[in-house]
């Protein structure tokens, strides 16, 4: 063995970790609110200091939105439509209503740059959280937790998943990462709900949420390999593992993350199992609607990679009947570079050639 293999191996993952740490560092190294949504009920020339005044103390961190009612403001709180209300009354102490469930960092965020905002009366204004954290989560990590528990596996799994069935055609491993989110989605329900009592009341659409995350993570990773080799596996370790969890808003709000990662955040696998999961857990399902089209968007557009790649495979196959398992086992890239050369004016057809490797007979039958 040479010893400046060592040394590269070395280097690159010391570079790794750096890349790893310097991403979540940039996520939760300096957390600060933007674009906060706040429903305020009161007169309106309140309502104009309030809005004067957060304008000033934090631009951008904060919308105002006039209400008439504050039961209308409090019901968007509660139904996931605003992050915060703030009820002034004509007499008595001002209210702010929040929803703790959005994590306890962004609820000490509100309650402190709204109570900044009021006029110094000496009364405190009285604070209702009107979806509070479970005992059980007071930290408010545990959608973090159920969604970090499905993209670890699903990028490991998918390796053993490509490993074992490199031969096969894609659809036994497709079969596989349905198999695989079923069991995981199933089994950290059963974990989170019935053992820890951290996410209950809604189960059934826990297990879906996480049936379609789970899927969705193998998936996007077989895509990647399909189209790249075993290799692609990294490049689909790189946006989920190193930028989307840092940017899931599971540790650090999404409202206060700092910019790319706060525009990314939304559109990422990652964020949308976290806020799905919380959505179905502390909002009555309200808010579950955006986060599932992002997961079958990322899943629509792996399943039509893989497609791609399989009709690629077939018309291989009718070229060279006889090679089927290697054809299954080379990455769509090769394989349209060799249809490329081999389309080129006066060049001579080309045998495949391709590196044998020891394989169980076993995945012959997968063909």
């Amino acid at each position: 063995m040479s010893p400046r293999r060592l040394v590269v191996v070395a280097v690159i993952a010391a570079l790794v970790s750096l890349l790893l740490a310097a991403s979540y560092e940039y996520a939760t190294h300096a957390p600060s609110p933007h674009g906060i949504s706040v429903e305020v009920v009161g007169e309106a020339s309140r309502v104009d200091a309030v809005s004067r005044h957060l304008a000033s103390a934090a631009p951008g961190s904060f919308t105002v939105e006039r209400v008439p009612d504050a039961s209308v403001a409090t019901s968007r709180v509660a139904d996931n439509r605003a992050d915060a209300a703030l009820i002034l009354p004509a007499s008595g102490a001002d209210r702010i209503v929040v929803a703790g469930a959005m994590g306890p960092t962004l609820e000490r965020t509100i309650v402190s740059s709204l109570s900044s905002a009021l006029p110094d009366t000496g009364v405190e204004p009285v604070v209702t959280d009107v979806a509070a954290l479970s005992r059980n989560d007071e930290a408010g990590l545990s959608s973090f937790v159920f969604e970090l528990g499905l993209l670890v596996p699903s990028v490991l799994g998918s390796v053993g998943l490509y490993l074992v069935g490199v031969r096969a055609r894609l659809w036994w491993r497709v079969a596989g990462a349905a198999l695989y989110a079923a069991l995981a989605a199933l089994l950290d329900v059963l974990l989170l709900d019935v053992g820890f009592g951290a996410l209950t009341g809604a189960p059934f659409e826990l297990f879906g949420i996480g049936f379609a995350g789970g899927l969705t993570f193998v998936l996007v990773v077989a895509a990647f390999q399909a189209s790249l080799g075993l290799p692609g596996t990294g490049l689909a370790a790189l946006i989920f593992l190193f930028v989307g969890n840092a940017a899931s808003g599971g540790t650090t709000p999404s409202a206060m993350l700092p910019n790319v990662y706060r525009q990314m955040s939304e559109w990422l696998p990652n964020s949308a199992v976290v806020r799905a999961t919380r959505a179905a857990v502390y909002f009555d399902g309200h808010g579950t609607g955006q986060p599932l089209v992002v997961l079958a968007l990322w899943a629509g557009v792996a399943m039509a990679i893989l497609i791609a790649n399989d009709r690629l495979h077939l018309s291989e196959r009718r070229r060279s009947p006889d090679d089927h398992l290697l054809i299954h086992a080379t990455p769509g890239v090769v394989h349209l570079a060799r249809r490329r050369r081999r389309n080129r004016p006066g060049q001579e057809p080309e045998t495949p050639t391709i590196k044998r490797t020891a394989t169980p007979e076993r995945n012959g039958a997968l063909s």
